[in-house]
């Protein structure tokens, strides 16, 4: 399920319907002693998402949908210790069925139907188990739109931070020792008009159908990347093919430092090296990308 993060805003809600369901701890916002308000909003911790109540009245839900459907349902990270600071769980299957859940959790806990939760922000990815290890993409992303990558974690995540979105991208199973190679590719919104073909506003718009609408702009995030590919076979490249990988190609510097209209040729070039002498690794992830349907997570 590519459903992960995201902010949602009670719409017309009475705040005291929340500020007083005995689920929730909202701790004060007011100095015992002296009576001075410290901060405008007042905040719940709830299954690793957050309920805040702001001094206005206006009260927002934050947080993985994801996590939340493992920590009700008790289900742990492989490497999970509970002598370390835990934050939640996401690494694994997240069905239809099991967002489903989540929202009827949501609209108990608060009271309303799931139209009343306007949608603010909402991340929208994909696991996926892929022939190589995720490493070696993060750690060879070349840019996307002109633009380098931000690499953290020993090379293991990489974002993209644009003025509509943030895209994502990185080594799902390094973060929770999971088994196999399994990459996480994830754009961020922090404007819904990311999504606008998808149609999201509420949380009654995540159908199966808007859900699709949404991967397919999550593969044309995906087809912006351009990837230094792991698998060339570099015995098989000709002297001057060889050389323009070592000088260029494969460096981030050398695309970000190419104006827009100059690119096409030797991206061109680049490419066809890849697509003669690869595995393709970059057209593998936007197949499994293109081929994922959300009525066939269950």
């Amino acid at each position: 399920m590519p459903v992960d993060f995201t902010t949602l805003r009670l719409r017309e809600y009475d705040a005291s319907k929340i500020l007083n369901n005995m689920i929730l701890d909202f701790p004060p916002n007011v100095d015992n002693k002296t009576g001075v308000i410290f901060d405008n909003k007042r905040v719940a911790q709830h299954h690793f998402c957050k309920v805040i109540i702001y001094d206005t009245g206006t009260v927002y839900f934050k947080g993985s949908l994801h996590k939340m459907h493992n920590s009700l349902k008790g289900v742990y990270a492989p490497n999970y210790d509970k002598k370390r600071p835990y934050k939640g769980f996401n690494g694994n299957n997240f069905t239809y069925e099991n967002l489903c859940f989540v929202i009827r959790y949501l609209e108990s806990l608060f009271g309303v139907n799931s139209s009343c939760f306007v949608l603010q922000k909402i991340e929208i990815g994909l696991n996926l188990q892929i022939s190589v290890c995720p490493k070696k993409i993060t750690s060879n992303l070349l840019e996307s739109g002109g633009k380098k990558f931000e690499l953290k974690y020993e090379d293991n995540f990489a974002k993209i931070i644009r003025q509509e979105y943030e895209l994502k991208i990185y080594n799902k199973g390094n973060h929770y020792g999971m088994k196999g190679n399994i990459l996480r590719v994830e754009i961020k919104s922090k404007r819904m008009r990311e999504f606008q073909e998808a149609g999201f506003k509420t949380l009654k718009d995540l159908t199966i159908e808007s859900l699709n609408k949404a991967l397919l702009r999550l593969l044309k995030r995906w087809n912006d990347v351009l990837l230094y590919d792991c698998t060339i076979n570099k015995n098989k490249l000709n002297k001057g093919q060889n050389i323009e990988l070592e000088n260029k190609f494969q460096h981030p510097k050398y695309w970000v430092s190419i104006k827009a209209n100059n690119k096409d040729k030797p991206k061109k070039k680049y490419l066809k090296i890849v697509e003669d002498f690869s595995a393709n690794i970059h057209k593998e992830i936007a197949i499994k990308i293109e081929n994922t349907n959300i009525s066939h997570f269950n």
